[in-house]
This record gives C-alpha cells, sequence and structure tokens, in this order.
C-alpha cells in the first residue's frame, strides 16, 4: 500500500538485485548449486513500510577483492555523487564485461537511500557464498538482516525449499505467486499446470475457515521427482480441530470415492462441510494429506496441511 514511487524504487531494486544471480552467478557443479552453493532471493515487508530485499549467490573468490573495493566506495556516499559516480561508469567503463554488476550496485544505494549491506561466506577452496542485503528505510541493522538470510539459506538448502510465501495474499499476490509456482519452479513443464492447480486447492481450502488469520503460510520443495507443498492458516481452535478432522478422513479414501466425493461438492450435493479445493487437493496427492494444528501463544491454533504430488 504504499506511494508509486516507493512501489517503483521497490521494483526496480528487486529486478537490479535478481541480476546478480541471473547473470553475475559463478557457474557451480549441480550437486552443489542445487546444495550449499545455491542462490536465493528474499523479499521481506515490514508493517512500518520497511522493505528489505536480499540476494544471495556465489562468486569466484577471484572477484572477492573487486566486488569488496566496490561496495567499500558506495560507502556513505549521498545521492548526488552515486549519480554522479554512475554516469562517470557508464562513460568510461565500455570495454568491462562485467560493468553491469558494478554500475548496478550504485544504482541500488541511490534508489534505496541507504547504503548496501553484504557478506560473504565460504563455498570450497574457489568460491564463496555473497550475501547482498539493500533496505527501503533505515529501522533494521544490517547485522540482523544478514544473519537472518544465513540462516534462511541453511534451512532452504536443507529442505530443498523452492518456494515461500508468509503474509497476507491479496489477489495480486496470489497471481504472482501462482505464476512462481507454474513458471519458475523447474524445466518440467508437464508439471506446470499440476503445481498451480495444488496451489489453487490448498489455499482454497484453507480460505474456507470463517475464522482465520488474513495471513497465510505457503512453503513449496523437492520430494525427489515430486513437490511438497505445505499451507498453513492460524484459526480459531474449533474451526482448526474441524479442519484438521476433514483433512484426515480424506486421506482415508481411495481414488473412487474421493472422485464421487469431489463430484458431489462440486453439484453441491451430500456433506456441505466437504469443500472441493479440499478433495481435489487429496485427488492430486500421491500419499495421503497431512495435517496438524499447533497452538499459538494467542489461544488459537495455526493449521498446516501437506501434499505430496
Amino acid at each position: 500500500d504504499a506511494r508509486g514511487t516507493s512501489r517503483g524504487r521497490l521494483a526496480f531494486i528487486m529486478v537490479e538485485a535478481y541480476q546478480n544471480i541471473l547473470r553475475h552467478r559463478a557457474v557451480l557443479p549441480p550437486q552443489v548449486e542445487r546444495g550449499e552453493g545455491r542462490s536465493l532471493f528474499l523479499l521481506r515487508c515490514g508493517s512500518d513500510g520497511q522493505q528489505v530485499v536480499v540476494a544471495v549467490n556465489p562468486v569466484k573468490k577471484s572477484d572477492v577483492m573487486g566486488l569488496r573495493s566496490a561496495l567499500h566506495r558506495l560507502h556513505g556516499m549521498d545521492p548526488s555523487q552515486l549519480k554522479n559516480l554512475f554516469l562517470s561508469g557508464l562513460q568510461h567503463t565500455p570495454d568491462q564485461p562485467r560493468r553491469g554488476a558494478g554500475l548496478g550496485l550504485i544504482e541500488m544505494a541511490r534508489r534505496s537511500g541507504s547504503d548496501l549491506g553484504y557478506t560473504l561466506r565460504g563455498l570450497g577452496p574457489d568460491h564463496e557464498l555473497f550475501i547482498l542485503a539493500v533496505r527501503l528505510g533505515s529501522e533494521r541493522a544490517y547485522d540482523g538482516v544478514l544473519t537472518e538470510a544465513a540462516v534462511l539459506h541453511g534451512t532452504v538448502v536443507q529442505q530443498d525449499l523452492l518456494l515461500l510465501h508468509i503474509g497476507e495474499r491479496p489477489v495480486p499476490v496470489q497471481e504472482a505467486v501462482l505464476r512462481m509456482m507454474e513458471e519458475d519452479m523447474d524445466d518440467r513443464t508437464g508439471r506446470a499446470g499440476l503445481r498451480g492447480r495444488a496451489y489453487l486447492a490448498a489455499n482454497g481450502c484453507l480460505g474456507d475457515a470463517p475464522e482465520g488469520s488474513a495471513r497465510y503460510l505457503c512453503v513449496l520443495t523437492r520430494e525427489g521427482e515430486h513437490n511438497s507443498l505445505t499451507v498453513g492458516r492460524e484459526m480459531d481452535r474449533r474451526s482448526a480441530d474441524a479442519m484438521v478432522q476433514r483433512v484426515r478422513s480424506a486421506g482415508t479414501c481411495d481414488r473412487s470415492e474421493l472422485d464421487r466425493r469431489y463430484r458431489n461438492a462440486l453439484l453441491k450435493r451430500g456433506d456441505a462441510d466437504e469443500g472441493a479445493d479440499l478433495l481435489d487437493l487429496s485427488r492430486l496427492a500421491v500419499e495421503p494429506l497431512e495435517s496438524e494444528a499447533f497452538p499459538t501463544e494467542d489461544g488459537r491454533s495455526l493449521v498446516m496441511v501437506r501434499a505430496i504430488f
């Protein structure tokens, strides 16, 4: 809900930060690239208007000194100095194949109105993991941002996590996450529609709860040749217990029974409490759905539903 100028600055910074991953990451062996050397893109939006963009990607150790020098040079510069440095870079470095990385750093610092934060972590004998953070607003210190980013990166590696969204999900957010589900997960285009359908069904079954929170959790991971999709939402304990029971009930049905109940739900016949989205998610899954409700500090419950498909 920020002003258009703020959204424009954030969009520019997101694109420039993502270029580090798309254009400037070092090439690694496949097992390392999908493991401890994998890239990560992160956007965090605070309720106070603070936004933080983080990009994590491997770099060659031979490039680290130049990278440190470029970032150190930008520290403490005001917008006019950054603008002049950017224009100078355009005029005097046309023959440098990696000049875009330096110019991108300059523009991110200028558009954000803040110094850039970064850290480097060891990644074998020839590479390091470069963690870059860009903030709009100065409320959050970079030390905490970079520490959290490193912890999240470790979780991504351990869980083989492909996509995570936590927060409110107005229609534009749902559309953006749906596009990522369908288009950006892997090269198996035949699974794009399956991932999108599972995402819509999973969020639909949680969206039926009348007393649920506006904030949702959505996690997509890789499970060998399959995907695991987990969705969550906080709601009152009675609704949470009822949701868990509905999910477990669907997990006891064979395919023919699921198809019958799904048709009845579409036609508004039979059990009025049984939603078509939950049954459709069960039909897509290769294993019975899992569900649990976890108590929260405010006396409610966080309901989690997991499907492997």
